[in-house]
């Protein structure tokens, strides 16, 4: 069995590491923040090549930042857009 990819390594976080920091974020009511979670779930899920789960992630984190006017975050969400459709295409 092989061992760590480089993803796994240089951030050594799981799914439902995110997934505990998103519920605890959208409890406390912060939009931003909870946003830019959702933006850093979306991108380790790309990074692994799993573009079908971060497709739905990406939207609301994309939908909110766009409602907050958050401009960099934004940037960023868009960013991630484009490396989606290229893990989606292959």
């Amino acid at each position: 069995m092989a061992g760590p990819g480089l993803a796994d390594r240089l951030c050594p976080w799981s799914a439902a590491d995110f997934e505990t920091a998103i519920d605890a974020l959208a409890t406390l009511g912060y939009p931003y923040w909870l946003a830019r979670a959702q933006l850093d779930l979306a991108a380790w899920l790309i990074d692994r090549g799993r573009g079908e789960e971060a497709a739905p992630v990406l939207g609301e984190a994309t939908a909110a930042l766009e409602a907050l006017g958050a401009a960099p975050a934004l940037a960023r969400a868009q960013a991630l857009g484009v490396a989606l459709a290229g893990v989606i295409a292959r």
